[in-house]
């Protein structure tokens, strides 16, 4: 697998992909949330009982909704939601 990224980074193919690593954190750190709010409200509120649905709303749920927060924050000034704040440079 190190291997085939490496060899995918120096070809820079699959460009999603490297949009998804750079959001890394932010979707370690919120996926399950995210995920376990869709599949409440797709059971609760819609009545669906479909397993491959649940699992296929939910992953991209999970995935987009922890990006998007991050962008969300990181366009109104607070970019640090899931990292310690970078201290400033000594002068």
């Amino acid at each position: 697998m190190t291997s085939l990224s490496i060899h995918l980074a120096k070809r820079q193919a699959l460009p999603y992909l490297m949009i998804i690593g750079r959001y890394s954190l932010p979707i370690y750190l919120a996926h399950m949330l995210a995920g376990v709010g869709m599949r409440t409200i797709l059971v609760n509120f819609f009545g669906l009982q479909n397993w491959i649905l649940h699992m296929l709303i939910g992953v991209a749920f999970a995935v987009v909704s922890p990006m998007l927060l991050q962008r969300f924050f990181s366009k109104i000034n607070l970019p640090y939601l899931f990292e310690w704040k970078k201290a400033a440079a000594a002068a």
